[in-house]
């Protein structure tokens, strides 16, 4: 678990959290140095040839680097992490490739020239993410698959955090950082078939003459759940990673943000003192904004995740922003 400077919330908050947000899951990898599983499950993961950089705070070691060539990690080959729908997946993810081939994610049980499980990769000539899950042909193609494009478009060199949803062939859900934007459903395949292979992040097979695919950048916070996730369970996703990001003493609470997420104007209050300063930053850490008001105008910025920077005298405080 990556260490936080400060956790404000109650600890009946905290289990009531916990016991709803871990209900049925089945793998958690934070990729803190190692592929050990933090589920509860003890189904630790087999790393082959991935490093550790620094993840989205740019902790060191902290996220696991895959390089395209021939880098993957295996999740042990049991029964149990091959189920049914629904299923959920939740990842932060930074591309470092626009070529689809390196966009693969994750297949939940991998062999070659076999389409089967489910998948998380792109969409050829778009860019889009795209869920899949296959019926156990050997041969891929439309007739072999369900698959859901969403509307949202991957971007390369950005940390961005996913939740992914499979209720079934025409019930599935991609939010990125925080968003479900809609999509287009594709396929005319059956059910849900698994190989005698592990699932596995990092590779995926699609085509009967090329060889296989292999993603190239930083995967980080893995997990795997045997149910649907709603939509309230992807916010608090969201904001459970916000506490990684707070670095808020309990004195300094009073600062406000709201509405949140937004997406016209956001209000600051700061517990009846004067404003300082407050900056935008975006996912990468660029400054987008800086101002002297406790009302920011965001129509014009891009929909994601933001960190908004509060200054009053020699207080500063660190609040997580989505906008939409």
């Amino acid at each position: 678990m990556k260490k936080i400077t400060l956790l404000f919330l109650s600890l009946f908050s905290i289990a009531a959290f916990s016991q709803s947000i871990n209900q049925d899951l089945l793998l958690d990898y934070h990729f803190d140095g190692n592929t050990t599983d933090a589920s509860g499950n003890d189904y630790d993961a087999t790393p082959f040839g991935i490093t550790y950089g620094p993840d989205r705070l740019g902790n060191p070691n902290a996220a696991a680097y895959f390089d395209g060539i021939d880098d993957y990690v295996n999740f042990p080959n049991l029964a149990a992490l091959k189920v049914s729908l629904p299923v959920s997946f939740s990842f932060w993810v930074k591309y470092q490739t626009e070529d689809y081939n390196s966009q693969v994610i994750f297949n939940t049980s991998m062999e070659e020239n076999h389409a089967t499980s489910v998948v998380f990769n792109s969409q050829s000539g778009t860019s889009k993410y795209v869920i899949n899950y296959a019926d156990g042909q050997y041969f891929y193609g439309a007739s072999s698959r369900r698959s859901y494009a969403s509307n949202a478009t991957i971007t390369t060199s950005e940390w961005h955090q996913i939740v992914v949803v499979v209720h079934s062939a025409t019930n599935m859900k991609i939010y990125v950082d925080c968003v479900e934007s809609g999509g287009t459903y594709s396929g005319t395949g059956g059910d849900l078939s698994y190989s005698i292979q592990p699932g596995c992040i990092g590779r995926h097979d699609r085509s009967l003459s090329l060889p296989i695919d292999y993603f190239r950048g930083y995967i980080d916070n893995f997990r795997y759940w045997s149910r649907a996730l709603t939509a309230a369970d992807a916010d608090k996703l969201c904001n459970e990673d916000n506490q990684e990001l707070a670095t808020i003493p309990i004195e300094r609470t009073e600062f406000v943000i709201y509405p949140n997420p937004a997406s016209l104007t956001l209000h600051i209050e700061t517990g009846g003192k004067p404003l300082t300063k407050v900056t935008l930053y975006n996912a990468i850490g660029q400054q987008i904004y800086q101002g002297e008001s406790n009302e920011i105008d965001v129509r014009s910025f891009a929909h994601g995740v933001y960190i908004a920077r509060i200054a009053s005298g020699d207080c500063s405080v660190d609040k997580k922003v989505i906008i939409r």
